[in-house]
This record gives C-alpha cells, structure tokens and sequence, in this order.
C-alpha cells in the first residue's frame, strides 16, 4: 500500500501521456500538470487506489506464508538421497 502512495503521481503522469496528446516526456507532463491543475490533482484517487492493492498485497503474503510453511515442512520430513543413505560419519 506504501508503494500504491508513492507511485500514484508518476501513475498519473503515464497515463496523461498515453491518453491525452500534447503531453511528451514525464518531466515536461509533470511540469505541466503541476502548473495547470496543483499538487492536489497528484493525491487524486489514492484512497481508491489503495482499497485496490491492498486485499491483492494481503492475499500475497498469506500464501507465501502458507507456501514457506509447507516446503519447511517438507524439507524437515525428507529422506537423504540414497547415496548419502549408507555414508557413515
């Protein structure tokens, strides 16, 4: 969700860019948002934004924990290979 926050504005700008025309490059649009709309215009939407990634972000982590949890298992529970089976130490 922190990185929803951040890359909102930039988010902003691509997609100026790809929709409207006269906008060229990602400073010169930023530039131009700024000075035609504010500050406020780049804040626009995260709230949204966030209610978007956050359950997606959620879902993540819980099935990697799952996952990590699953193969640390396996791995407690695995059998050495038969060439190492007969090795003393």
């Amino acid at each position: 969700t922190v990185a929803a926050v951040a890359t909102a504005p930039i988010d902003l700008i691509k997609t100026r860019i790809q929709v409207c025309s006269g906008y060229d490059g990602v400073v010169q649009s930023g530039a131009r948002i700024l000075k035609e709309e504010g500050l406020r215009v780049f804040t626009k939407g995260i709230g949204a934004r966030v209610i978007w990634v956050a359950p997606g972000c959620a879902i993540t982590i819980a099935i990697f924990e799952d996952v990590r949890n699953a193969l640390v298992v396996l791995d407690e529970a695995a059998i050495p290979p038969p060439a190492l089976q007969n090795v003393e130490t």
